[in-house]
């Protein structure tokens, strides 16, 4: 996002390393995705189709992301069993400084794990196919706007993209 409306690549606008300029007003973007929705995306075989892939999908991203908290999780256990030896290891008589910075090493790894536990959330649960049969509504919600208002029928034009530089419309 380059700016509320209008889509595009941010570094090529803000720094100038990217060649690539093309950039597309949001709204522009939304009607060119509702458009294809309706247009093929009705069809019951392309939607059993897409439900099944949006589903495979969503359970990947959803068990890649348990795993990443799953082994944050044991490094943690596993950074609070070495400080716990290295504090055993000092009352036992060996002197402090020889552990200082391996301590240090890991309270702050600890600190970090810490951090990031507190703030990430639970995958959600497992998704499951709904068979692809179009909800109650029967698609209705695809063909009205997102913000609720009805549209006139063959008013599903899409403005181009542009070129940042070229003019306003």
């Amino acid at each position: 996002m380059i700016s509320k409306d209008l889509l595009g690549c941010a570094t090529a606008r803000n720094k100038g390393t990217c060649d690539h300029r093309v950039n597309i007003r949001r709204d522009a973007l939304e009607v060119s995705i509702l458009n294809g929705l309706r247009t093929h995306l009705m069809e019951p075989e392309l939607l059993r189709e897409f439900c099944a892939e949006f589903t495979r999908e969503v359970n990947r991203l959803r068990i890649e992301r348990g795993a990443e908290l799953g082994a944050k999780r044991r490094e943690l256990e596993r950074t609070e069993r070495e400080l716990d030896k290295a504090i055993d290891a000092i009352l036992a008589g060996i002197p402090p400084l020889k552990l200082k910075a391996k301590i240090e090493t890991l309270e702050g790894r600890k600190a970090e794990l810490t951090a990031f536990l507190g703030d990430a959330q639970e995958p959600p649960p497992a998704a499951s196919e709904h068979g692809g049969t179009i909800p109650a509504a029967g698609g209705e919600a695809l063909r009205q706007p997102p913000d609720g208002r009805r549209t006139r029928r063959g008013c599903g034009t899409v403005p181009h993209a542009r070129r940042s530089g070229d003019a306003r419309p």
